[in-house]
């Protein structure tokens, strides 16, 4: 059966080869950028195609990083922020996924977005966190 970001993945796909130069170049991380960031903000309707395509990137970006396979199920809920000058936004997410062994959990996913980097929006994961892993 076929997950609902299997659209996300092509498009992740055909643009792996401008994601691999990016990095190459060093255009890849933006959290060395200096950025004032308005107000965080709840995201009222997780179930637009941006927000669920942020949580779907966050996914893949993880994997590719830690040679992971999670599949990516949908966003839970989150937050956003809007950079000053309108140019980026961080999103802060709940993304649940599925294991390989088939145990679908959530993690908490801080990924920054530049959406009009052209051809495709540009991701940058700060992080992927188990909410569970302090737990004793």
């Amino acid at each position: 059966m076929e997950g609902p970001c299997d659209l996300l993945i092509n498009i992740y796909s055909c643009g792996s080869t401008l994601l691999q130069h990016i990095k190459k170049i060093g255009y890849y991380n933006m959290s060395n950028v200096e950025t004032n960031w308005g107000p965080l903000e709840v995201i009222e309707d997780i179930n637009v195609y941006e927000v669920q395509e942020v949580g779907c990137n966050a996914v893949n970006l993880h994997n590719e990083k830690q040679t992971d396979n999670l599949i990516f199920l949908h966003v839970v809920n989150g937050l956003k922020q809007i950079s000053d000058n309108g140019y980026a936004r961080r999103y802060i997410v709940v993304v649940k996924v599925k294991n390989a062994d088939g145990i679908v959990w959530t993690y908490v996913v801080n990924i920054q977005v530049i959406p009009n980097f052209r051809p495709w929006p540009l991701y940058t994961l700060i992080s992927f966190e188990d909410p569970l892993k302090f737990y004793n």
